[in-house]
């Protein structure tokens, strides 16, 4: 492995190999997006660091750092349950960090994106993307105005829900 040799870029095609299973395990335990997107940078600096110690004849490269981040996940709830952390009402969810938190959004975007009717994905790339109104979506798609804004709605709460923000 390139990246056991301190190739970053070898390590970047790794992390864009990676970062969709380990976020979708480490989300599935820490259920806080914010703890899960440190949890998710530990796990792979830890996997940066220590991928000298990869052994191929093991298993995939891709199960070693999912069991990786399963365990950091695991520990987080752990410590978490022993003292939690009191968190004020008023204090807003805090931006993921930088680049994690990125990358691990535009990944989970684009693959939801995917997961979109043809027909609310073809409104939503024209409103969010092209910046239309729905009175030109409607005439570019020769709809009713009603319908675009349907799929828009439809298509909104659908990504909300597969991204889990509230």
């Amino acid at each position: 492995m390139l990246a056991a040799r301190g190739d970053r870029e070898a390590f970047a095609r790794f992390y864009d190999t990676v970062i969709g299973p380990v976020w979708g395990v480490i989300r599935q335990v820490v259920r806080d997006q914010a703890r899960a997107a440190e949890v998710a940078e530990s796990v792979l600096l830890a996997a940066w660091r220590a991928a000298a110690e990869f052994d191929p004849r093991r298993g995939s490269a891709l199960a070693w750092v999912v069991a990786r981040a399963h365990r950091a996940a695991v520990e987080r709830v752990r410590a978490d349950v022993a003292a939690p952390a009191p968190r004020p009402a008023a204090v807003p969810e805090p931006e993921l960090p930088e680049p994690v938190g990125t990358s691990l959004l535009r990944h989970q975007f684009h693959r939801h994106l995917a997961a979109l009717t043809q027909e609310q994905r073809d409104c939503l790339v024209l409103a969010y993307y092209q910046g239309r109104d729905c009175r030109q979506i409607a005439a570019l798609l020769d709809l009713p105005a009603s319908t675009v804004r349907t799929r828009l709605r439809d298509a909104m709460i659908r990504l909300r829900d597969c991204l889990g923000v509230t």
